[in-house]
């Protein structure tokens, strides 16, 4: 029975040793955190104490209690401090909590002593004034020490005990009913200071196992993305190798080959390179999750990234029956970007525009200032288009859109996050606008701080 008790009135909240460790901090730093104005409630209600006792009792005696009171509180906003510094270090201890009962407890028996003059006789409205007044006192601190209950209770218990002590010694009218109510009351405090203990821990819990799922997941992403780019680096170096032989086989410097290997030559150079070029892909995402992208900026003409990409890709076009058109204004200005990478976008979006639109379709380049000062450059195809379920699936790494045309395509899934990726390294943007039969739009928002002009303002400034 008792230890049921025991477990109730002070709860144990986990057993992990390091989340406790985590709790302790936690529950220093919100009582510390406050320290300053439970010290002011408490001299303000101290001074009204003081004031109605004033003439009442012995000065000597009420001297001597103003001196511990105002001691103590010098003592507890130095040491307070002390250990919120250790709390937000992360080095608070055990002792530390200890710390805080120990001088809650003090504090309570300062309180009972103001108690005691009540033995002087006071008048009845004077009696019932210091009872509020050092009830408020044990209320106010509640608030205060909840987070660490045993420092909520080293106020309830001694100063409610007090009371319930003095009551039959004041002999006033009435004494069974004030019992009763202070009874109530020193029960009543003990339950709200465990419900809001027990509230304050249960929150601290979830988010020190929200920040440990935080951590736990960052430290598994790191962990993938530096595997990713350690595998990509390895399978990089005999992929060259491959294709270096089939290319050198396939110009035959010591005589010709014979057909059908000269076509096995061929597929396995066309593979090579297919499977290189996911290889870059992936190592390239991995690094931009891993923080390890960096730009390589310079000043790059948009239109001339743009034409070099679609001359790249119009043969593949030409032979799937589609038409490429480029409507970039001849005024079109210089950027400050990485030309490498945006040509990658550009490459990427064009290649799915070209591999999801059917015969007699078309594909076209444009791009326009936005009201804002940035430029949009578009992308925008007649093909198959998508659904928003079908976008969602599109924009993330490996997601496949399950349809009969682009699973007549080899296609990773990497092109769209990728594209998306760099563009916001650039601080850029790329969205999708796209509906089922009406063709997709891809739009690229190169920032205003990309212009030239712009950026080289803003170097000469600084």
């Amino acid at each position: 029975m008792l230890q049921r008790l025991l477990a109730f009135f002070l709860p144990a909240p986990v057993s992990d040793a390091a989340l406790l460790a985590d709790l302790r901090h936690e529950q220093i730093r919100a009582i510390t955190r406050n320290v300053t104005a439970l010290n002011m409630s408490r001299l303000g209600l101290a001074g009204v104490s003081i004031l109605l006792l004033a003439g009442q009792v012995p000065p000597l005696l009420l001297a001597g209690w103003i001196f511990a009171f105002l001691a103590k509180t010098a003592v507890d906003e130095r040491q307070w401090r002390r250990h919120r510094a250790a709390a937000m270090a992360g080095r608070s201890t055990e002792r530390d909590r200890n710390a805080l009962v120990i001088d809650a407890v003090v504090f309570a028996l300062i309180w009972c002593a103001l108690l005691l003059f009540l033995l002087f006789d006071l008048p009845l409205i004077d009696t019932a004034l210091l009872l509020l007044l050092v009830g408020a006192v044990m209320i106010f601190s509640i608030m205060t020490l909840h987070p660490v209950l045993g420092a909520a209770y080293a106020y309830i218990v001694p100063i409610s005990g007090m009371m319930l002590l003095l009551i039959p010694l004041l002999r006033q009218p009435h004494a069974g009913e004030q019992f009763a109510l202070l009874a109530m009351l020193l029960l009543m405090g003990t339950l709200v200071a465990r419900a809001s203990h027990l509230t304050f821990v249960e929150g601290v819990l979830i988010k020190l196992q929200n920040r440990r799922l935080f951590e736990s997941s960052e430290m598994a992403s790191r962990a993938k993305s530096d595997f990713i780019a350690n595998m990509s680096h390895e399978l990089r170096t005999p992929l060259n190798a491959i294709i270096g032989f089939a290319e050198v086989m396939r110009a035959a410097p010591y005589g010709p080959l014979e057909a059908h290997y000269s076509d096995y030559v061929q597929d396995i150079e066309s593979s090579g390179r297919h499977l290189l070029a996911l290889i870059n892909d992936i190592l390239d995402l991995s690094k931009i999750e891993a923080g390890r992208m960096d730009l390589r900026e310079e000043a790059s003409d948009v239109a001339e990234l743009a034409d070099g990409c679609l001359g790249l890709l119009r043969p593949r076009a030409q032979q799937g029956g589609l038409s490429l058109v480029s409507k970039l204004p001849p005024d079109l200005p210089e950027f400050w970007l990485d030309p490498l990478k945006f040509r990658q976008v550009l490459l990427n979006l064009l290649s799915n525009a070209v591999k999801f639109t059917p015969a007699g379709g078309r594909v076209t380049v444009s791009a326009a200032p936005a009201g804002d000062g940035d430029w949009v450059v578009t992308v925008a195809d007649s093909g198959i288009g998508m659904s928003p379920e079908q976008i969602a699936v599109a924009v993330q790494p490996f997601g496949q859109v399950d349809n009969s045309l682009s699973r007549a395509h080899a296609g990773t899934g990497l092109g769209l996050p990728l594209a998306r990726r760099l563009m916001e390294l650039h601080g850029g943007a790329l969205d999708l606008h796209s509906a089922p039969g009406q063709g997709t739009q891809v739009r690229i928002r190169l920032p205003a701080s990309r212009l030239l002009h712009q950026a080289m303002a803003r170097a000469a400034d600084t």
